[in-house]
């Protein structure tokens, strides 16, 4: 290989890598932008907490929770492809180098970059999660303000609010496949480790033993030698 396609083929890997982590922080801004709607709903509400308030005031709160809902739909409906892509892309990956542990490094080089790489990739896909799923965190948490508010002061605009925060789920996810949720990243991190211990044990099956010759097909120590 000439020079010139080895500078290309890396600048192609400089490019996709920095597209690959750009994907992540860009969902990590936009989950970031509708989590910070929500918090200023509920700060909002914090002002207020255990107060009467009148049915205007709740009714305003209403339709603000719900532009914001819309919101989130609306942004769901533009990246819910690309948060799949880059959940699964992420997954794979992870998958592949955590089974890339057990093959030997030829230089301490490698093992640096490797483990740095592999921590690397591992703290930047589950802090997309986290952030993700703070959308979800966020638009439930006015139920908490709800509990506080006296029995005489549950008005028709409170219990339709109410009703509202707990059957919408409102979340970021891959459109009707998953919502990134703090219950659904524990699920993924148990069946990450669960496919690896598979994919370490099938792989550990599949290995060739060490006096195993590949061209020839047999096991050198075990090979009578032949008698001229």
């Amino acid at each position: 290989m000439n020079p010139l396609s080895i500078l290309w083929v890396q600048y192609i890997n400089i490019s996709f890598t920095f597209a690959w982590s750009f994907i992540d922080l860009f969902i990590m801004i936009m989950s970031m932008s509708i989590a910070t709607k929500f918090k200023m709903i509920n700060e909002r509400l914090e002002l207020f907490k255990g107060r009467i308030l009148s049915d205007a005031f709740w009714d305003e709160i209403r339709r603000h929770y719900n532009k914001v809902c819309e919101l989130n739909d609306y942004v769901l409906d533009l990246i819910g492809c690309l948060i799949c892509l880059a959940c699964l892309g992420d997954l794979y990956s992870i998958c592949m180098q955590l089974l890339n542990v057990t093959k030997p490094l030829p230089y301490q080089a490698n093992k640096i970059y490797f483990w740095f790489s592999t921590i690397f990739l591992i703290c930047r896909t589950f802090t997309m999660f986290l952030i993700t799923a703070s959308v979800n965190e966020e638009s439930v948490k006015p139920l908490v303000v709800f509990r506080t508010i006296p029995k005489y002061g549950w008005l028709p605009q409170v219990e339709r609010l109410c009703s509202q925060v707990q059957q919408n789920h409102t979340a970021l996810g891959a459109r009707n496949f998953f919502s990134l949720t703090r219950k659904m990243i524990f699920t993924i991190a148990g069946t990450i480790v669960t496919y690896e211990l598979v994919l370490l044990q099938f792989y550990g099956q599949n290995d060739p033993p060490k006096n195993f010759d590949v061209c020839n097909g047999i096991n050198r120590h075990s090979a009578s030698p032949i008698s001229t």
